[in-house]
């Protein structure tokens, strides 16, 4: 297993982690604060990438520099842009 795999376990056991203890706060009816939200959506942000984005050292995933790689970032960022322009004009 490389550290790639390794990394994206325990990135994702982290953040089912802290989604699990924010459901069960709700559940108790304590308040869920900033800092739930803030650590659940970075660790969502340091899994997609992990388990997206192969290394050149390991020779395994998709590389960032290949076509297809670019595709991929284009058509998330126009999905980014889209969604941040939805929510910005309904808000």
């Amino acid at each position: 297993m490389n550290t790639r795999k390794i990394g994206a376990t325990a990135v994702g056991a982290a953040t089912l982690i802290v989604v699990a203890f924010t459901i069960y706060k709700v559940m108790v009816g304590k308040d869920v604060g900033f800092n739930e939200i803030i650590t659940i959506a970075t660790l969502v942000m340091m899994f997609f990438p992990m388990i997206t984005w192969g290394t050149k050292a390991d020779k395994d995933g998709i590389f960032e520099d290949d076509e297809l790689g670019k595709k991929i970032t284009e058509r998330s960022s126009k999905i980014s842009y889209f969604l941040l322009l939805f929510l910005y004009l309904e808000l």
